[in-house]
């Protein structure tokens, strides 16, 4: 027995209502841009590593406070870490990521000198380039097996030009090499064929 295609041809597209197409093609439209947009943003975060990398400033943080937060599991918490930039100011902040909550845990931060509490990273090759490029690579895994999905659509609902009308015309208006080379051998024989007649008629001139 022969398996199903998971995914959907542009004639099953084509069966659809066109008000239920439409509604399709906005949910994917908004899904495949929300996966670009999550791409773009880690593509960023990659850019402002390599350029806080060359112009930040680094210090160390230390863990002085944990602020609580309940989950399904219990209670955990999120580091808040203090640090003093080079112009003598203390700066606190809470990390989410790459940092253990727990008092007195130190970790290395780089830091823009002229927004030290805005833009900062934990100084970590995780914090700085594995995350953001796990998020490009999963976001466009996933966006595009949708993304192929979105064009069928959107082939169905007449929104772009349908490459099947244009395959079907090339085909019928252009022919094949073979069919070419075929053609012009028989107008050759053709050619051949009325030279030989031509001559057959006339003939040489018999000398008396």
């Amino acid at each position: 027995m022969a398996r199903s295609s998971r995914l959907s041809t542009i004639e099953d597209f084509e069966k659809l209502q066109s008000s239920d197409l439409m509604l399709v093609i906005m949910f994917i439209g908004v899904v495949v841009l929300l996966l670009l947009a999550g791409a773009v943003w880690g593509a960023w975060g990659i850019y402002d590593a390599w350029r806080l990398t060359g112009d930040g400033l680094k210090a160390t943080a230390v863990v002085t406070k944990l602020d609580p937060y309940s989950t399904k599991r219990g209670t955990r918490y999120n580091p808040i870490v203090t640090f003093t930039t080079n112009k003598n100011i203390e700066i606190k902040m809470l990390l989410s990521e790459h940092c253990k909550a727990e008092i007195g845990h130190k970790v290395e931060l780089i830091y823009d000198p002229d927004r030290p509490d805005k833009r900062y990273r934990v100084n970590t090759p995780a914090a700085l380039w594995y995350s953001p490029a796990t998020l490009i690579v999963v976001a466009l895994v996933i966006a595009f097996p949708f993304g192929l999905e979105l064009r069928k659509m959107l082939i169905a609902a007449q929104l772009i030009k349908d490459p099947r009308t244009a395959k079907t015309f090339k085909n019928s208006s252009q022919p094949s090499i073979a069919e070419l080379n075929r053609r012009a051998a028989l107008s050759d024989m053709a050619k051949t064929k009325t030279k030989g007649q031509n001559y057959g008629k006339t003939g040489p001139k018999q000398h008396k």
